[in-house]
């Protein structure tokens, strides 16, 4: 086992430890709390046993376990960019729909303004033109 080894394996492993706490203390919905758990673990058993994403890059038709490894982190970040986005979308949607209920709310019916409403004026109320 190599220095690198050494440290980030068990890191992963502390890090992926300390998710499955929060999600079994509630703190993280299960879904979620599964899929980083899962995540944080492969990623300290890739880098503990590198021969392993050999191995299985193999099995999947991958020459090597650095590409499968490739791979899946742009799969899982084109995933996330999707989920972001449409997230984004929603929410400016319900943003939009919610200012717009504001206004139409606020909105005077039946006022229709003056002419004079926008020239300008003095502070003796004279028009100024």
């Amino acid at each position: 086992m190599n220095v690198f080894q050494a440290i980030f394996a068990p890191l992963c492993a502390l890090v992926a430890c300390r998710f499955l706490s929060h999600m079994l203390r509630g703190r993280l919905p299960r879904r979620q709390g599964l899929a980083w758990f899962l995540i944080w673990g492969l990623a300290a058993g890739c880098i503990a046993f590198p021969q392993s994403a050999s191995s299985l890059a193999s099995l999947v038709g991958i020459g090597r376990g650095s590409d499968l490894v490739s791979y899946l982190a742009i799969l899982v970040g084109l995933f996330v960019t999707v989920y972001f986005y449409s997230s984004h979308r929603t929410l400016e949607n319900t943003v939009t729909e919610l200012v717009r209920q504001q206004a139409l709310a606020n909105a005077i019916r039946g006022s229709v303004a003056s002419p004079n409403m926008y020239s300008a004026s003095d502070d003796s109320g004279q028009s100024v033109s």
